[in-house]
């Protein structure tokens, strides 16, 4: 037996009114015969033919498209027209929700509305293994092709969803309550049922956070392999999961036996991938420990290195990485050069904060840009690793040298005389410090809208590029 959705599933999926299903029929028999072409929605007289006549006009003006819906008058008619138009242009919902009463279907445009992947123009995403020096290859990581979801074969189940006014929610729905119930099979299923190949793949990604959601680490094969099939969202779908864990996790530095869960589930990540795709398990690796370290150090009252002491080897440039951002973030470093920074950034990793008061939730930030989004020439034998969380950085198992180059990136996106800083690390006698320095010097001179030190803007949602990020609250 499924067992029930969550709210904030409901919110996405919620059925409509007897009224709405049967206007939903009628459209569709409508839509056959509405030919003609209008030339104004005025000219129109039924509701397919207003349907049809803005799905044609995906860039009319905020306003013109306000003053077209309420030229519907009926307004279970204007509901299923909105809904309609959220379906096949997601990206039109800043307006189209504020035209929806409240309720099930307003809900649910809303929840839509904060999974941005589903209508922003995402990168490609490359497959890992492939760099000579490690880490990733792009900030949208891939399995290898070879890797195959075991449920790519399943039967499509269509649930009896046919008649209702949205089949695509009502197969949503059914699909995210087997995944809550530890069937996946059955919510991949459920999903392909949909025709839709953006819908089935979003169905395929819900169900996969779904179960993370509902049933933890235990249920991260499952979920991986149901991303697997979630075509253009893949990439987005294998990176949440890993966010999903991490947020599970306890905020604050030095409690130690709260942290044997973070070891559990890094355990979980390499033992899924080692047999499948070590390549793509080690970039998870580092995208858990990323999440991990960045989420501890900003709600933490003092950036400290406690977490050195509880968390593996592996850990351990990420937690550098994220000393560093915060130590920009807070200022008061004066006129300090490079050595000073690095210094200062030394200093606070040897020091141990013991358990402080954390602050009441880790902040929520932009992504952070990614300055090095794909390998130049000759630059696929720098070793890498996952920059915060949505960038790339090089790596260098010297430590002063990783020391120096969290400061460049850090000082790159924060401190108004952060490029100063970075000037400086040109000479630096570190090599990959001296490559850092020069590869942001020439991204700062390529971009003219750089935000030269305007750090993270909080939010209140995570990364779009990543994927749909929730707030805890809405999970």
């Amino acid at each position: 037996m499924l067992s029930p959705p969550t709210d904030a599933s409901r919110a996405l999926q919620a059925p409509w009114s007897p009224r709405l299903r049967g206007a939903a029929l009628w459209l569709a028999l409508c839509a056959v015969s509405c030919e003609r072409q209008p030339q104004t929605l005025a000219d129109c007289d039924d509701l397919a033919c207003r349907v049809a006549w803005l799905e044609a006009r995906p860039d009319l003006p905020r306003e013109e498209l306000r003053v077209a819906l309420k030229q519907v008058q009926d307004p279970v008619d204007r509901e299923l027209v909105i809904m309609r138009l959220v379906e096949t242009q997601p990206g039109r919902t800043a307006v189209l929700c504020g035209l929806l009463p409240q309720g099930a279907a307003r809900r649910r445009c809303t929840a839509i509305q904060d999974r941005p992947h589903l209508w922003l123009e995402l990168p490609s995403g490359e497959p890992e293994g492939g760099r000579l020096g490690g880490g990733p290859t792009s900030r949208r990581p891939l399995p290898s092709d070879d890797v195959v979801s075991p449920y790519a074969d399943v039967l499509p189940v269509t649930a009896h969803c046919e008649a209702t006014a949205d089949p695509n929610s009502c197969q949503g729905l059914r699909a995210r309550g087997a995944a809550q119930a530890g069937d996946p099979a059955a919510a991949a299923a459920l999903c392909r049922g949909m025709s839709d190949d953006r819908w089935r793949e979003e169905c395929l990604f819900m169900a996969a956070e779904e179960a993370i959601d509902h049933l933890g680490v235990e249920a991260y094969k499952a979920s991986s392999e149901l991303c697997l099939g979630s075509g253009r969202f893949a990439s987005n779908c294998q990176v949440h999961l890993v966010i999903l864990l991490a947020s599970r996790l306890p905020a604050v530095a030095g409690v130690t036996g709260d942290w044997q869960r973070a070891l559990a589930i890094a355990d979980r990540i390499q033992s899924t991938w080692l047999e499948v795709d070590p390549a793509f398990g080690a970039v998870m690796l580092g995208r858990f420990w990323a999440e991990v370290t960045f989420r501890s150090i900003m709600a933490s009252l003092v950036p400290a290195g406690d977490l050195l002491d509880v968390l593996p080897s592996e850990a351990a440039p990420h937690l550098r990485a994220a000393v560093a951002w915060r130590m920009f973030r807070d200022g008061g470093g004066g006129d300090l050069d490079l050595d000073g920074w690095v210094e200062r950034l030394s200093v606070l990793l040897q020091a141990r904060a013991g358990v402080p008061a954390p602050c009441t939730t880790a902040p929520l930030y932009d992504p952070v840009e990614d300055f090095w989004g794909r390998d130049g020439e000759g630059e696929e034998e720098i070793p890498a690793l996952v920059y915060i969380s949505t960038a790339r950085r090089a790596t260098s198992e010297d430590l002063a040298e990783d020391l120096t180059i969290c400061v460049l990136e850090a000082a790159a996106r924060h401190d108004e005389g952060g490029l100063d800083i970075v000037r400086q690390g040109v000479s630096s006698p570190h090599p990959l410090a001296a490559w850092t320095a020069t590869r942001l010097l020439d991204r700062a001179a390529r971009t003219s809208g750089d935000r030269k030190g305007q750090g993270p803007r909080p939010k209140r949602r995570l990364d779009a590029e990543v994927g749909p990020q929730r707030t805890p609250e809405a999970r």
